[in-house]
């Protein structure tokens, strides 16, 4: 079925067994101060990996697993966080480890560092930025069509929830100077054009992707972000003013889960905030 909807993804295992005969080739006293870090889903853990040696680490930077539009009491476990088998975890928080431990088969070892901050990339530089600027931390949302392909889906970054976070943050201030920041760089492939089209005609004053994140946070005193974007987490240790904003109806249960980070739902809320 997947083959007649033309979803490809699963012959990748081949290339999984190809990549597994070559770590379990390799001898085990040059992988000894080797180090391999992984990020994307604890549960889809790559065959090759287990013939890494023992210095393998999954590095988990946000709360992306939860099922976070359910109460918790009717809140399943996302079949990304079962039977996980990694033997080292790099964490942010402790309610993460928490989270892991409900669902790990095998013992594991935890190393909770707290936010970690992306490290350095382009210089970032900018003329004064002025006290009533606004940075907007945002992620492209893709098109039906990337995800559909994948079978994928993702609730919260569909770009008509992605363009209204956007309009309704425009509205707030007339005057207000807003920056985005986003996560990645456009790609017409597989990013929405509804969002790259609004973005292009809106007030936005675009900062490309490949500045250094720090120090694009650094020249702003407010910040606005989707939720949970790890970029928050960045803001909050660097002393900032962060919210995020939630157009998707994230569940109340988890307004305590961040709780150094205020979830904001009502537009009359934000623009509150934002003349605090």
């Amino acid at each position: 079925m997947d083959l007649l909807f033309l979803r490809y993804s699963q012959i990748l295992i081949y290339s999984e067994l190809v990549k597994l005969c070559c770590s379990l080739s390799k001898k085990k006293e040059d992988l000894e101060n080797s180090y391999f870090f992984f990020n994307t889903s604890a549960f889809f853990r790559p065959l090759y990996s287990y013939g890494l040696g023992r210095n393998v680490f999954f590095f988990e930077t946000s709360s992306h697993n939860l099922n976070i539009y359910y109460s918790k009491k009717e809140n399943p476990i996302p079949f990304t966080m079962r039977n996980l088998t990694w033997e080292n975890y790099i964490l942010w928080f402790e309610k993460d480890k928490k989270e892991i431990q409900k669902n790990q088969i095998i013992k594991a070892k935890y190393y909770i560092t707290g936010p970690i901050l992306f490290g350095p990339s382009q210089n970032f530089s900018i003329d004064n930025v002025l006290s009533d600027s606004i940075l907007v931390l945002d992620s492209v949302p893709y098109r039906n069509s990337f995800l559909s392909t994948y079978n994928h889906y993702h609730y919260n970054y569909t770009d008509e929830n992605a363009i209204k976070f956007l309009d309704d943050i425009s509205k707030i201030d007339k005057n207000s100077n807003l920056y985005i920041k986003l996560k990645r760089n456009f790609n017409r492939l597989y990013h929405s054009k509804k969002y790259i089209k609004y973005i292009s005609k809106s007030k936005y004053n675009l900062i490309e992707s490949k500045n250094d994140t720090e120090e694009v946070i650094n020249k702003f005193d407010r910040i606005i972000c989707q939720p949970f974007s790890s970029t928050a987490f960045i803001a909050k240790e660097l002393n900032k003013k962060v919210c995020f904003y939630d157009v998707c109806e994230i569940h109340n249960d988890f307004d305590s889960y961040i709780k150094d980070i205020p979830i904001i739902r009502e537009f009359s809320e934000l623009e509150k905030w934002c003349k605090i």
